[in-house]
């Protein structure tokens, strides 16, 4: 497997057929403002703590089936996740700011989306999501967003 790092920045991983990847320790920003290199990724993708922005197409066309998301996470960058066919989110119960187009392109069939909520809150919260309801080319996850 190999994996870019430049600066605190993730920029690419490859060399992967299926598995669990987790973002290395010191990692603060996953994409650079442009698609991860060489992504011949895992199944399941841990954006570890520490992360606090993914970068603009920073999964474009990515084919990761599951991305969780971290509690540092304060921004997702413009096409972030555009066609990624990601199918499942995994993502903190916090206000995050959304770029224009993130999650555009979404999988054929939709999503779910699993909000990590305390047990005092109620615990996880898990949403199926018909993407045709929605304007998603638009606000990309602001609907989910304003549901927290």
């Amino acid at each position: 497997m190999s994996v870019r790092i430049r600066d605190n920045v993730l920029t690419g991983f490859g060399g992967m057929n299926g598995g669990e990847y987790t973002t290395p320790e010191g990692v603060t920003v996953v994409g650079g403002g442009s698609p991860l290199d060489e992504y011949t990724g895992p199944d399941t993708c841990i954006i570890s703590e520490g992360v606090t922005e993914i970068g603009a197409s920073a999964f474009f066309l990515s084919g990761v089936d599951t991305l969780v998301l971290p509690e540092s996470l304060i921004r997702i960058g413009s096409g972030a996740f555009s066609c990624a066919g990601i199918k499942h989110y995994i993502i903190p119960d916090k206000p995050i700011a959304v770029g224009q187009q993130a999650f555009y392109g979404y999988p054929e069939g939709g999503l779910d989306v699993t909000i990590r909520r305390p047990e005092e809150k109620g615990g996880d919260i898990t949403l199926d999501i018909d993407m045709g309801e929605y304007d998603w080319d638009h606000n990309g996850f602001g609907y989910i967003m304003k549901m927290i």
